[in-house]
């Protein structure tokens, strides 16, 4: 039934006569989409009036002129409320951070160039009270989209900000302002998303508002996308290019039909919508160049857009006249003809018949894309939740064990990755205590050939005592090496020591945030577990190896002795068979030692003078080392000769103990000393794995990984998979 109202008076009112007594309308009864017209009518046309007061004669010229023989659109019925429900599955997705772009039309275009009023009109061509809202400037901040379906007549508009705020929801009774609750609903979605009102001035949000019309006798059923119209310049120098940016990603794909709504005046080199439009769609093959503000622009661009659109030899590039008369506030007619434009590219009917019949072909041209963004989606839902546990979550013990496995995985990952450099860390003590200049070379003054040390006064010569404090004084110079090996370089960063190696790659390194399914909370307490260990860890490794507080203690017992202590008082220290043992070295020291303390006991100035004359000879060559008792010069005392012949002894022994025979290297104590920390390594890493396989044991962690931290996402992947198969099933609708 195709009715044509007088555009002065455009109430209808089913034939009878409107409040002013002014109504002018023309029926005929149709098969929908055909000319009235035609041979097809099955009744005859008629013409009623009202009583008096209105010339009609020329009424008959205003009404639009019906359709082509094509319908609007090649969808039927079905396919078109399952477009609708698509559409509003994929709006509540975006809302679930799933990003899936359904078939629709989207009317693209310049601030102020009249894209909300083209939704006006159709509005009411079609005879529905919805609005939308219209002003100079900005009125749309996310995209709007109306659906026009056949059903018991109702407006409904909504929203989904976010899934964990309430949505937004208005039926609208007849007579109340759709404009209104359309701009209540973008308040919703943008304060949802940036705040307070006040900050919302010049945001935008790809969330959309959903305005659901339906009327019994819908003459078409569309699905069309408002969007906020794209600026040049503004008071923010970065909202031009984040409108651009919102409107591309609603456009760029291939299912959607865009509107090229441009002012008639615009040229087309500068109208942004139309640029945007070609740069997406070159080829036009899913694009409607619409010219609005008709009547605003001069003759010679009418002219020109005129010579446009006849001299295009494809119809579909041929642009399409919108020329609108304001009747009332946020109220327009469309004129059904233009001088000069061909009949099929001007007016809302025609408009809307173009629209429909461009959407079918190409939803059904992509729709097998459309189904596979939705499986693939709905895969990597199936995958995650299986992650992290469905619905049917198990007892507290099942959690805990299931959120464990990930966590020791990435632990032993990090304790072995972290292990891998013990090598270079053992190799760099080792060499660092041969090469440095005080390392592990004795000589001649390292000898100290009587025991200043062991009494507060000089009591008597020792000889195997003299011999351990030369030792013990070399062994000491090992221990910053030690240290270093421990608890790394200041000086130098590289060398990072053991604690370097568990704390770098936990801490610094922040490997635990690799563990996206744990919270905050749950990652801190690994962190703090992790480091408690490592400094109980890091203490036990010193107190091997020197020993309570880091100093030589002799007075553990012989399973608490230090390293270093250890290798001072056990000979042999490198395990070679030239070491001396200690009966060896006392009986070699025996003789020359008890002949001094027999004749100078306690005499400490006699002996002073003694060592400094003694030091005289040694120092000067003067004797034979090996044969012993070879002067080479005459008038040596024998008291100077024994007490050379001690220090000798003495020198050698010490040389035989740590080295060898021959070497005054001490590489047998370096590489015990390397084997024992290699023990520490290993013992450390043992005791860390040990730990991780138990961190089940541990009651702070298990209270926190009881509380199932995956609720919130759970919830959450389980509406966004219910989403995706409902989406998947109106995809079967669309044949």
């Amino acid at each position: 039934l195709a009715v044509g109202v007088n555009p002065m008076k455009p109430r209808r009112n089913n034939g009878e006569q409107c409040c002013k007594g002014k109504l002018a309308f023309k029926a005929a009864l149709v098969p929908f989409g055909h000319d009235p017209n035609s041979a097809t009518a099955t009744g005859n046309a008629s013409v009623a009036t009202a009583a008096t007061g209105d010339n009609v004669s020329n009424a008959s010229a205003s009404f639009p002129s019906a359709p082509s023989s094509q319908r609007f659109s090649e969808m039927n019925t079905s396919e078109m409320n399952s477009l609708s429900t698509l559409i509003e599955l994929c709006a509540q997705l975006q809302a679930y951070d799933v990003s899936v772009a359904p078939p629709k039309i989207a009317v693209v275009g310049g601030q102020s160039a009249g894209k909300s009023t083209i939704f006006n009109v159709i509005l009411r061509q079609i005879g529905s009270e919805a609005r939308f809202p219209t002003d100079e400037g900005t009125c749309t901040k996310v995209p709007t989209i109306l659906t026009l379906t056949k059903g018991p007549r109702k407006i409904v508009v909504s929203a989904t900000p976010s899934p964990e705020h309430p949505g937004f929801y208005r039926e609208i009774a007849p007579g109340q302002p759709t404009d209104v609750q359309i701009k209540e609903a973008q308040s919703k979605i943008l304060t949802t998303v940036y705040g307070s009102e006040g900050e919302v001035g010049t945001k935008f949000s790809p969330i959309p508002v959903q305005v659901k019309v339906s009327l019994e006798d819908m003459p078409v059923e569309l699905v069309l996308v408002d969007l906020p119209g794209l600026v040049v310049t503004s008071d923010d120098p970065t909202q031009p290019e984040r409108v651009r940016a919102l409107v591309r990603e609603q456009v760029n794909n291939d299912n959607c039909l865009m509107i090229a709504a441009g002012k008639t005046s615009n040229d087309d080199e500068t109208d942004l919508g139309f640029a945007l439009t070609k740069e997406l769609d070159p080829h036009f093959s899913r694009t409607i160049r619409t010219y609005t503000r008709w009547k605003e622009a001069g003759d010679s661009m009418k002219s020109h857009r005129t010579k446009q659109i006849i001299n295009e030899p494809d119809p579909q590039r041929k642009g399409h006249v919108l020329a609108l008369t304001k009747v009332g506030h946020n109220i327009f007619t469309s004129d059904t003809s233009v001088a000069g434009v061909p009949e099929a590219n001007v007016g809302t009917m025609r408009f809307m018949s173009r629209m429909g019949g461009m959407l079918g072909p190409l939803v059904r041209k992509t729709k097998g894309d459309l189904k596979k963004k939705l499986q693939a989606e709905l895969q990597m839902c199936e995958s995650r939740l299986a992650a992290i546990g469905g619905p049917d979550q198990p007892g507290t013990e099942a959690n805990i064990t299931r959120a464990l496995i990930p966590i020791k995985k990435l632990l032993h990952q990090v304790l072995d990755e972290a292990f891998l450099k013990r090598n270079l860390i053992l190799l760099s003590l080792k060499n660092d205590i041969i090469t440095s200049a005080d390392g592990s070379t004795i000589g001649h003054d390292d000898i100290a050939w009587w025991g200043v040390d062991f009494g507060e006064e000089l009591k008597e010569f020792q000889g195997f005592k003299a011999l351990g404090k030369c030792v013990k004084q070399k062994l000491e110079t090992w221990k910053p090496h030690v240290e270093c090996a421990i608890m790394g370089s200041r000086e130098d960063q590289t060398k990072l020591g053991l604690a370097g190696l568990l704390c770098h790659e936990m801490v610094e390194n922040k490997k635990l945030d690799l563990l996206k399914d744990c919270d905050t909370e749950t990652r801190e307490c690994l962190k703090r577990l992790w480091c408690k260990l490592a400094d109980e860890q890091i203490k036990l490794v010193e107190k091997k190896m020197l020993g309570l507080g880091g100093e030589f203690s002799v007075s553990q017992t012989e399973g608490e002795k230090p390293v270093l202590t250890v290798l001072q008082e056990k000979p042999p220290a490198n395990q070679s068979s030239a070491a001396m043992q200690r009966s060896a070295i006392m009986q070699m020291l025996k003789d020359p030692v008890d002949i001094l303390n027999q004749e100078y006991k306690g005499k400490q100035t006699c002996l002073m003078k003694l060592k400094e004359t003694a030091d005289i000879y040694q120092r000067q060559n003067t004797w034979d080392p090996v044969k012993e008792d070879d002067w080479l010069v005459d008038e040596v005392p024998d008291i100077v000769q024994e007490v050379v012949l001690v220090r000798n002894r003495i020198s050698r022994a010490a040389k035989q103990w740590v080295g060898g025979e021959h070497d005054t290297q001490m590489y047998g104590a370096v590489q015990l000393l390397y084997e024992e920390m290699l023990n520490c390594f290993k013992r450390t890493q043992e005791n860390f794995s040990s730990w991780i396989d138990e961190l089940g044991t541990n009651a702070d962690l298990r209270e926190k990984l009881a509380k199932d931290p995956h609720m919130t996402e759970r919830n959450k992947l389980c509406k966004t998979r219910e989403i995706l198969n409902a989406a998947l099933k109106e995809t079967e609708v669309l044949h």
